[in-house]
């Protein structure tokens, strides 16, 4: 518990480069990379969530789909 209240930062990153390594390892560089995007992409939608905003997942969508895409 010491090492995860006090090095979070360093244990994510590392486990982060841990997966990322061994992704491009099994996949390849594109398809890793491609993971690694939808991941911080639903990692930045559900912060949006947790942060209780007002704005919903239809708001955020309408931003980045092209017009009367919905």
């Amino acid at each position: 518990m010491r090492i995860w209240t006090h090095h979070r930062g360093k244990a994510l990153g590392s486990l982060f480069g841990l997966l990322l390594g061994l992704g491009i390892m099994l996949l390849g560089v594109f398809w890793a990379l491609f993971i690694a995007a939808l991941v911080f992409a639903g990692y930045q939608i559900g912060k949006r969530f947790d942060e209780d905003n007002e704005e919903e997942l239809l708001d955020i969508l309408d931003r980045f789909l092209p017009p009367g895409a919905r």
